[in-house]
């Protein structure tokens, strides 16, 4: 299975995006396919213009539509998610996120704004037709430290709420997957044309 990781901070380096190199590791340890889409990387104008004949916004919307899971992390500034997430959102077609499943993942700087994947982006990925949405994970500044060798740790509380996290999205994955096998892809063969 394909899991793309989504950055969407805006920042180079940003927590949000080195807690999603923490999920890879793990995703890559779990035998799952992983790749990258950085916000930050795309063209501005051709995302600001929702330009999807641009090579790169195409690439970018072709990962979405090939992935199987999707991880969306990001930074929560004024008490919403990154809106470079939302620019690109909203170039998505509207059942973009249909049969996916989606762990939508959020650092901020405290907890004022716990809530804001669930009232802010949970909606949004809802409304491109994801139905598998993980809880949201939401990962304040002061409960990731780095190492002497400068990898990422989590305090002990948030190493078991991203272990549960990443769990339950697997779980979904792997029901998913089942699902298709087991009932879409016989009802798919099933099917025959009528004219």
């Amino acid at each position: 299975m394909k899991i793309l990781l989504i950055a969407g901070s805006p920042q180079a380096g940003a927590r949000s995006t080195q807690v999603l190199q923490h999920i890879q590791q793990s995703l890559e340890h779990n035998g799952f396919d992983v790749d990258w889409l950085v916000l930050a990387d795309l063209p501005a104008a051709a995302l600001i213009h929702q330009r999807r004949d641009n090579a790169e916004i195409a690439r970018a919307l072709a990962a979405v539509e090939n992935a199987d899971g999707v991880v969306v992390a990001g930074p929560i500034y004024k008490a919403a998610p990154a809106g470079l997430i939302k620019v690109f959102l909203d170039l998505l077609p509207q059942q973009a996120l249909s049969g996916k499943v989606l762990l939508p993942l959020a650092t901020a700087g405290g907890a004022a704004h716990f809530l804001a994947l669930d009232y802010s982006l949970r909606p949004v990925l809802g409304a491109l037709g994801a139905v598998s949405i993980v809880p949201g994970l939401y990962i304040q500044d002061g409960q990731i430290s780095f190492s002497q060798s400068g990898s990422l740790q989590f305090d002990a509380a948030t190493q078991r709420r991203v272990e549960a996290s990443l769990a339950q999205f697997l779980a979904f994955l792997a029901s998913t997957e089942s699902f298709r096998q087991s009932v879409l892809r016989p009802a798919a063969a099933r099917m025959s044309v009528v004219n």
